[in-house]
């Protein structure tokens, strides 16, 4: 059916921009294409792009090194989570020419995602700060302190813990979290325009030898190290968007991860050859925290789960408008 429809929709896509197309034999469903490139960029003028220069000594910015066609995606990503009613069988939603989003769906969904966006183009000069802490706690502390207050959520074969506190407890609960010996591992903050994805890291990385290449040069075998790359520490992506009912909508994917040192060595001969080697195997163990959210201003969103050791990596972020004049996006 796509392959059939794309004419069309190339053929009409001012039109489309207004208007709806009636989709034959799928039911009530119709497609729109939402033309998103004030709000990520323009493909065909560089400098029309949300993310605007803040002057000397602003926050961090989404990471301008990402492509067009990775914050149409992520747009178009985040979207899916806030689509109302949700898109079930027969809807859909894709990046298109690094510009658009194609909605087939429902009047109702449809409506919904020309009210998110039209939210995003009227406030889109207003900057939402996203500070993340990222905590290790015992299980004693964690059972004692914490694990009380949050909703156990299993997700496969994986149970993590999270809730949303309003704003005026915020300052309480962090102090709660923060007691009894808890180890904050990194507090980056991350400062992005509404539906642009802004990540960070403070990671380390490991050169390791994962392999050996061979090499013959006058008669004699040579072993070539082939060199990879293990990383550990905290990763951290957000999208954040205002919605029309007022409340701030954010997608958070939080990644925890350790080597395990000293890195594991395995000591062999290559094939074709009697040259011995030594191979290192590192071993890494990881949370991985996701979780889509309605939130307030000020509000505090807490996630937490388990690690390998019995410990608990939460993560506790807090969303704020940030209400001083920016320079409009051109």
């Amino acid at each position: 059916m796509r392959t059939l429809l794309l004419p069309c929709v190339l053929s009409f896509g001012a039109m489309l921009t207004a208007q709806k197309l009636p989709l034959a034999n799928h039911g009530d469903r119709q497609l729109q294409l939402f033309d998103v490139h004030e709000l990520v960029g323009s493909i065909d003028d560089p400098e029309s792009t949300a993310v605007a220069p803040l002057g000397i000594g602003a926050p961090p910015v989404a990471d301008s090194r990402t492509t067009q066609q990775e914050r149409v995606q992520a747009l178009s990503d985040f979207l899916r989570h806030f689509i109302d009613p949700p898109l079930g069988k027969g809807d859909d939603l894709q990046p298109l020419a690094d510009r658009w989003l194609a909605l087939v769906g429902s009047a109702p969904q449809i409506a919904c995602v020309e009210r998110l966006l039209a939210t995003a183009r009227a406030r889109r000069t207003e900057l939402l700060h996203v500070e993340v802490r990222f905590v290790r706690m015992t299980a004693k502390n964690f059972d004692g302190a914490l694990k009380g207050k949050l909703v156990a959520v299993e997700r496969g074969d994986s149970t993590t813990y999270e809730m949303v506190f309003p704003a005026a407890g915020a300052m309480d609960l962090l102090t709660v979290v923060l007691a009894g010996g808890a180890q904050v591992i990194s507090s980056p903050r991350l400062s992005v325009f509404p539906m642009q994805e802004a990540t960070m890291s403070v990671v380390n990385q490991t050169a390791y030898v994962q392999d050996f290449t061979i090499k013959v040069k006058d008669g004699a075998f040579l072993a070539d190290p082939v060199v990879g790359v293990v990383w550990d520490g905290v990763k951290a992506g957000v999208v954040a968007c205002f919605e029309p009912d007022g409340t701030i909508g954010v997608s958070c994917d939080v990644q925890w991860q350790e080597l395990v040192r000293p890195i594991a060595t395995f000591e062999t001969t290559l094939a074709g050859s009697k040259l011995p080697v030594t191979i290192q195997l590192p071993r890494t163990h990881g949370v991985r925290l996701r979780q889509v959210a309605h939130v307030h201003d000020g509000d505090l969103l807490v996630l937490a789960a388990q690690r390998a050791d019995g410990d608990y990596l939460v993560a506790v972020m807090q969303t704020q408008v940030d209400k001083a004049p920016r320079q409009k996006p051109r």
